[in-house]
Parts: C-alpha cells; structure tokens; sequence
C-alpha cells in the first residue's frame, strides 16, 4: 500500500506562502485556494487542505487554449477545469493535464 495520500492537512511553516506550498505539493494555488476557502494569504501555523492535483505540470502558453489542450475532446475540456479548479486559463498559469 502507497503511502501517497491525494487529499491531507498541512500546517503551515514560516515562510510557506501560495507557490511554495503549491510547489511542494504538486498541486496548483487555485486548488489551495479554493479547497481552503482563502481570502487573505495563509499565515504560519494554518491548517489547510491540500489536495494533490492529476496529471502532468503544465505552464500555459500565449495562444493556448482549453480546447487545444483537450484536443478537441469536449469531455476532456471539462475535466482539466474540474480538475484543476478553475474556469478559465492564462499565460504562465500552472495547470494539470
């Protein structure tokens, strides 16, 4: 049995802010966010739900959109925006595929 849990709490540390704790994690700052209901960045000691996204890291490119990403596939396009908690995409964006 794994020891790899795709949902779990994490205290924050002094210095933790949305990328770190995204980064460590492999997960995005949306994700964090919305899971976490945040409003305000979280402060040392936080407790927060973190859940490990699906797939591949992908950093999104000027003229990228979901549809070229899915391949087309409409069922596809919905998945990476349920997945990765958002409703759209930007430049730089850290997504997962």
């Amino acid at each position: 049995m794994s020891d790899f849990k795709k949902t779990f709490v994490y205290k924050t540390e002094r210095g933790d802010d949305l990328d770190s704790i995204a980064e460590k994690f492999s997960t995005t700052k949306q994700i964090v966010v919305t899971n976490n209901l945040l409003t305000s960045k979280p402060e040392q000691g936080d407790m927060l739900v973190i859940e490990r996204a699906n797939g591949k890291e992908y950093t999104v490119k000027p003229f990228d959109t979901i549809e070229r990403l899915s391949g087309g596939d409409k069922r596809r396009e919905i998945e990476i925006l349920k997945n990765n908690k958002i409703d759209f995409i930007y430049v730089g964006q850290k997504i997962y595929l």
